[in-house]
C-alpha cells in the first residue's frame, strides 16, 4: 500500500521567513506529489520526470523519506531547523551538468532503496538510517565540478587546505557542517553529546568513503571481512564497513539503471568531463583522461568507468543483497556501450531492439 505525502505537516520554508538567507521551496500539493511518489520504492524511479515538475526535488524526497520512516517522531527532530538546513543543502548545488541537486536525489533514493533490503534493514536503527540519508544527501554540497586531481594541480584553496588529501570530500562534510552548526539550522540539537558525536563520525565516513581513491581498498576490506567471513560477528566496525560500501554503490548507481536513465547521467558526466578539460588546457596542464573533447570517445570511457569501478562494486552488492536489477541493467548498458563504440557512434537515443539480457 502506497502511503500518501501530506503536505501538512511540513512546516514549507516560504519567501515570507524572517531570516534573508532562508531557501526558498515552491509548495507543491499533495495530488502531485503523491502521483510523483507512486512508485518511489522502484530501483528504475525516473529522477529526471520527477526533478521537471519539482523545482526542489531534494527537499521533498528528503522530507518524504523522514516523514514514511516516522524520524521526526522517533529521534525528536526539529522540522523547522531540519526545513532550513535541507533547503540550504539543495541550495548549495550548484547549477553543473552533474553534481548537481538531481544527483543529490538520486543517490538518496538509491541510498533508501538500499536500506530496504532485508540484509540491511536488520542491521541498521533509525539514527543509522537518519545518518545514511543525511550522507546521501550532503556528500557533494558545494561540488565545484573539478575532480580531485584538477583541483590538487591547479593549487586549488580547498586543496591547500585538506593538504591534497580527499579534497572534495572533506569540503563536502565541512562546509555542511558549518551550515548545520547554526542555531537556526541545527536538527540535532536534541540528541544528547554522545549521540550528535556517533552521528557526526558516521556521517564523516560515509561521506570519504565515497572517495573514488578508496575504491579498491574498501572493495577488498568488504570482500574479506563480510563476504568470506563465514562467522561475521555484527558490531559498529562490521556495520559501518556495510555502509561505506551501500553508500559508494549508491554514488555510482546510474549505470545500473535502465539505459533510457543511465544515458541522461551519460550525457550529464561527459559534458563536465569536458568542461574540466577545456579549463586544464587553460591552465597549461595535462587534460585528464577522458576529459578532452577532442579526442571524444564517450562510450569507451563509460565502458571503462564499468568495467573498473561499476562493476566490481555491483558483484559485491549484488552478492551480498541477493537482488539482480542491478547486475542485469549493468550488463546490458555494457553491451548497448559496447556496440556504440565498435560502430563508432556517439548518439545515445538508438532504439533498444538491438540488445538483449542474457538470460541466467
Amino acid at each position: 500500500m502506497v502511503q500518501k505525502y501530506s503536505i501538512e505537516n511540513t512546516a514549507v520554508i516560504t519567501d515570507c521567513e524572517e531570516q534573508n538567507d532562508s531557501p526558498k521551496i515552491e509548495v507543491v500539493d499533495d495530488e502531485s506529489l503523491n502521483k510523483l511518489f507512486y512508485n518511489i520504492d522502484s530501483w528504475d524511479w525516473n529522477v529526471f520526470d520527477y526533478a521537471k515538475s519539482v523545482n526542489n526535488p531534494l527537499y521533498y524526497l528528503t522530507r518524504f523519506f523522514f516523514e514514511r520512516e516516522n524520524l521526526f517522531s522517533q529521534l525528536n527532530i526539529p522540522e523547522k531547523e531540519f526545513n532550513r538546513f535541507i533547503g540550504l543543502i539543495e541550495k548549495g548545488y550548484h547549477d553543473l551538468p552533474f553534481h548537481n541537486k538531481i544527483h543529490a536525489t538520486d543517490v538518496l533514493h538509491a541510498m533508501n532503496y538500499l536500506l530496504k533490503n532485508p540484509k540491511i534493514k536488520s542491521i541498521c536503527n533509525t539514527i543509522d538510517i537518519m545518518c545514511c540519508y543525511v550522507s546521501a544527501i550532503i556528500h557533494d554540497y558545494d561540488h565545484p565540478g573539478y575532480s580531485n586531481i584538477y583541483l590538487v594541480n591547479i593549487q586549488d584553496e580547498m586543496a591547500i587546505l585538506y593538504n591534497d588529501q580527499r579534497v572534495l570530500e572533506n569540503h563536502h562534510l565541512a562546509k555542511a557542517w558549518e551550515l548545520l552548526l547554526k542555531p537556526e539550522n541545527n536538527f540535532l540539537k536534541n540528541f544528547d553529546k554522545k549521540d550528535f558525536l556517533r552521528i557526526r563520525k558516521l556521517i564523516i565516513e560515509l561521506v570519504l568513503a565515497t572517495d573514488l581513491s578508496q575504491h579498491n581498498q574498501l572493495l577488498s576490506s568488504f570482500r574479506e571481512k563480510i563476504l568470506s567471513n563465514e562467522n561475521l560477528t555484527l558490531n559498529d566496525e562490521t556495520k559501518e564497513l556495510i555502509l561505506k560500501i551501500i553508500i559508494k554503490f549508491a554514488d555510482v548507481s546510474n549505470t545500473s539503471k535502465t539505459w533510457s536513465i543511465y544515458t541522461y547521467w551519460f550525457e550529464r558526466i561527459m559534458t563536465e568531463f569536458y568542461r574540466q578539460g577545456d579549463h586544464e588546457k587553460q591552465h597549461g596542464i595535462a587534460v585528464s583522461a577522458n576529459m578532452d573533447r577532442n579526442a571524444e570517445n564517450a562510450p569507451l570511457c563509460q565502458i571503462n568507468f564499468i568495467k573498473f569501478i561499476c562493476e566490481p562494486i555491483n558483484v559485491v552488492v549484488d552478492t551480498y543483497l541477493q537482488d539482480k536489477v542491478f547486475m542485469n541493467n549493468l550488463n546490458y548498458n555494457f553491451k548497448r556501450l559496447g556496440k556504440l563504440e565498435d560502430s563508432k557512434k556517439l548518439k545515445l537515443c538508438e532504439k533498444d531492439f538491438d540488445v538483449f539480457y542474457d538470460e541466467q
